[in-house]
């Protein structure tokens, strides 16, 4: 199935979001899968890490966006925990972390972004304006 990666500003985790609905945790030194993240009910559309590598965000065309918590369940066997975030019924196109990691942004196929506060987990402000589907890149 097509991978759609992203890699830790460490190098220290690779995410590979894929179409079958699965997150695949990767260490890239070892070539090993450390986790398949489950959760997703439509493909994966997105993926990235948050700055410190504690987080990683994931969206998907059911319209949201999933936050895992990486680094505080690493250890954990079994199915890790995240939060879930609805994006207006929209399938999400792409997702950023802020510099600081405390918002994440998302674009989405009905033309809308908003932004999330990652830390309290709540639905942010969101913009309008666009007229096509948003994608976000650095």
């Amino acid at each position: 199935s097509e991978r759609l990666p992203c890699i830790s500003r460490t190098g220290k985790y690779l995410a590979a979001g894929r179409v079958d609905r699965i997150v695949s945790l990767i260490d890239p030194d070892r070539g090993v899968v450390l986790k398949d993240l489950h959760g997703h009910t439509e493909s994966v559309t997105a993926c990235c890490f948050s700055p410190g590598n504690e987080v990683l965000a994931t969206s998907s065309r059911d319209a949201t966006i999933r936050i895992w918590p990486i680094e505080s369940q690493k250890r954990a066997k079994g199915k890790l925990n995240c939060a879930v975030l609805q994006h207006n019924n929209a399938q999400v196109l792409s997702i950023v972390f802020s510099g600081n990691g405390h918002l994440l942004a998302s674009g989405s196929e009905d033309t809308s972004v908003c932004l999330w506060d990652t830390e309290a987990l709540l639905s942010g402000r969101e913009l309008l304006g666009a007229t096509r589907p948003v994608r976000i890149s650095r």
